[in-house]
């Protein structure tokens, strides 16, 4: 595995990410409330604005073949029924080539799934697990241009996949609130412990970044 990029938000602020996106009544910050390893965490927040988001960004080289993991807890989910939450993403640059981890309110229950985005042409495909608020998650998406190939691990079991044909690599990860279709009072989530890779990541070994940290001081 060859990793892309990383950040546990350490450094108190976003210096380590390219960019934010924030949309109406969104805000994205560092806080040391919630984190899920060491000392910070990214707090999204997005108030019930409709078509809003609250993510921050970070470009790297393209990847046919690109993960994305993080660990989120959510303090709120709020999502219209039959509409969704976009939560972390893989894309080209741009919202019309881009698979999303998402939350999608199915007819009044909260289901994990992924969205794939092709020329602008989105599919939601849905697995069948409900998350629930104050329990940490690790979520991790596969895009996989070269055999079209999309996935969402959670907690490291396979909730959902697709074989949606896909033509851009990805370029960009975005961690946070993505977009937020519908909702009546918000969303607020806390995000940790990112990493972008060329294969299957994982969830993080017991003690998580600390024992990596151990490790590594060990082979020097």
């Amino acid at each position: 595995m060859t990793e892309l990029f990383s950040d546990g938000f350490e450094s108190g602020d976003l210096s380590a990410w390219t960019d934010t996106q924030i949309g109406t009544g969104g805000a994205v910050t560092v806080e040391s409330t919630n984190p899920h390893h060491g000392t910070y965490n990214e707090q999204a927040v997005c108030d019930g604005t409709d078509g809003t988001w609250a993510a921050c960004y970070k470009t790297f080289a393209g990847e046919a073949i690109a993960y994305a993991r993080y660990y989120v807890k959510f303090n709120s989910i709020d999502i219209t029924s039959n509409t969704r939450l976009e939560i972390l993403a893989l894309d080209d640059g741009g919202y019309q080539e881009r698979l999303s981890a998402i939350l999608f309110n199915d007819g009044g229950t909260i289901k994990w799934g992924i969205r794939v985005v092709e020329g602008g042409v989105g599919t939601n495909h849905l697995g069948t697990h409900t998350p629930v608020v104050d329990t940490w998650y690790c979520v991790e998406i596969k895009r996989n241009v070269t055999n079209n190939q999309q996935e969402l691990w959670i907690d490291g079991v396979s909730e959902v996949s697709a074989t949606v044909t896909i033509t851009s690599n990805s370029t960009t990860i975005r961690s946070g609130i993505v977009y937020q279709r519908t909702s009546t009072s918000g969303n607020t989530h806390y995000c940790d412990c990112v990493v972008v890779a060329d294969a299957y990541i994982g969830p993080e070994a017991e003690g998580g970044q600390q024992l990596f940290t151990l490790i590594n001081m060990m082979e020097y």
